[in-house]
């Protein structure tokens, strides 16, 4: 055996030690600001309705990274007419729901019906003002929300005063177009369909 076999053995487990260590700490000591690193994706469940049955829907984002990726929110969802519905603030998603059959050419014409009870009471967890979202190493975060039908404003009378209150409202029958999207405007377009 001749005096270099310990050497390059030394040299090869110390480099195998550091690239070790390097996989370990990076996750805490590395971060990125990639959109491009997040897969979002989204589902509805069930697709063929009826006018007062709750629709599901299920968004996904999965950072690839394996190191956290700290993104800056954006005003993209309010500029997209994406709703974070109630509570919804403590995830970088927002949804718009469309009666009829859209496509991304012609959403920006398109007005999108209320899913979400503006006028509701919520109690909603605690909301840290932040600026940026972070997704943890290879973290996916997923938001479910559901809805019935769609909202308009009402006036109910209670004693002692009037209370402005929503008004739900069956899906009327035909098809419809979900757009979901995040604050770095990745959307997906999804339809359902209600029966008469």
């Amino acid at each position: 055996m001749s005096r270099s076999s310990p050497m390059i053995f030394l040299a090869i487990f110390s480099i195998a030690s550091i690239v070790s260590l390097i996989l370990v700490v990076s996750p805490y000591v590395f971060t990125s600001q990639d959109t491009g690193a997040l897969v979002m994706s989204a589902s509805l469940s069930p697709t063929n309705v009826r006018g007062n049955q709750t629709v599901t829907l299920t968004i996904s984002e999965r950072n690839t990274l394996r190191y956290p990726d700290v993104l800056p929110l954006t005003d993209t969802l309010r500029s997209e007419n994406l709703s974070s519905e109630p509570c919804g603030g403590l995830f970088p998603f927002g949804i718009a729901v469309f009666e009829g059959h859209d496509n991304q050419a012609n959403l920006s014409s398109a007005r999108p019906v209320d899913v979400f009870d503006l006028f509701g009471v919520y109690m909603c967890p605690a909301e840290l003002v932040s600026n940026s979202f972070t997704f943890q190493p290879q973290q996916n975060v997923t938001r479910q929300a559901s809805f019935n039908g769609y909202w308009t404003a009402g006036e109910t009378q209670h004693p002692g005063g009037g209370v402005s209150e929503g008004v739900l409202h069956p899906f009327l029958p035909g098809e419809y177009t979900v757009l979901v999207g995040d604050e770095w405007g990745h959307t997906e377009l999804l339809y359902f369909q209600v029966a008469p």
